[in-house]
């Protein structure tokens, strides 16, 4: 939980904004080892879940991509002020959703997910 609650807060659109995220201007550069993809996948599983807490339908996200930052996650009202918000991905902190659906992938070999 440890790691999971820095990455999340690193990633948020809102902390993004208000420039409390150590990566809130690394968007498109290297934020983890290069063999990490972090992405979300809200519509499989056993957390799946068509829409967020905030009504809006989900979709796959991917936040970094082989160790670059691609973007935040955020609500609606934070995602009209950045250009590097992922729309639809309003999970709140506690919500077993974003922490069940969001994978990393150690490599390009589909066995190396969890």
């Amino acid at each position: 939980d440890l790691l999971w609650d820095t990455i999340h807060e690193a990633l948020s659109g809102k902390r993004a904004l208000e420039q409390s995220s150590p990566w809130s201007d690394l968007v498109g550069k290297p934020v983890v080892a290069s063999n990490i993809t972090l992405s979300q996948h809200p519509t499989s599983g056993p957390y799946s879940c068509p829409f967020d807490d905030e009504g809006m339908p989900t979709r796959q996200t991917t936040f970094i991509d082989q160790g670059v930052l691609q973007l935040f996650y955020t609500d609606r009202q934070s995602v009209n002020n950045s250009a590097a918000a992922a729309p639809a991905t309003a999970f709140a902190p506690t919500s077993k959703a974003i922490h069940h659906q969001v994978y990393t992938t150690r490599s390009s070999h589909p066995a190396n997910r969890t």
